[in-house]
Order: C-alpha cells, then sequence, then structure tokens
C-alpha cells in the first residue's frame, strides 16, 4: 500500500471515529440540551413578566429568531443546491 492511499485511510478511519462520537453525542446529550433550552423560555419569560418587561420577552424571542436564521443562512451560504452543482 503506497504512503497516500495509508494516509487516506488513516483519514477515512479518523473520520469514522468522529462520525461515531458525534452520533454518540447527539443520542446521549440531545434530549438533555432540548430539555434545558424548553425551560429557559417559560422562566426567562416569567421573570420578565414579574419585572412589567413582558414585551421583552418578545423582542428577546425576536433577537433570536432573526440571530437563528442568520447562522443558518451563513452555515449553508457555501452549498449549492442539485441544481446549481450541473
Amino acid at each position: 500500500m503506497g504512503a497516500a492511499m495509508q494516509t487516506h485511510a488513516q483519514a477515512q478511519a479518523c473520520s469514522d471515529d468522529c462520525t461515531e462520537l458525534l452520533a454518540l453525542f447527539v443520542c446521549t446529550c440531545h434530549p438533555l440540551l432540548q430539555s434545558i433550552g424548553a425551560a429557559m423560555g417559560p422562566t426567562v419569560t416569567g421573570y420578565l413578566a414579574a419585572n412589567n418587561r413582558f414585551d421583552w420577552a418578545f423582542y428577546l424571542a425576536g433577537g433570536i429568531k432573526a440571530l437563528y436564521d442568520l447562522l443558518l443562512l451563513w452555515s449553508f451560504q457555501a452549498h449549492k443546491a442539485e441544481h446549481e452543482r450541473t
């Protein structure tokens, strides 16, 4: 086996290991993170409502949504649709 093929095989093995680790992380931590995230909304809204700042809950939610949309746009900017590749 040549050096280039050996390097490619090692890189593929490392990629497979990373993929398995990511899958394990997502399967084990995702429900926990989702629960924490779901609990934060009512907590923050309750705090803002208790301090007569209920309108800020909507501003905050809109700002987070706008940030999410911009980050999503940024992450997919380099990807081209299948019909654009040909």
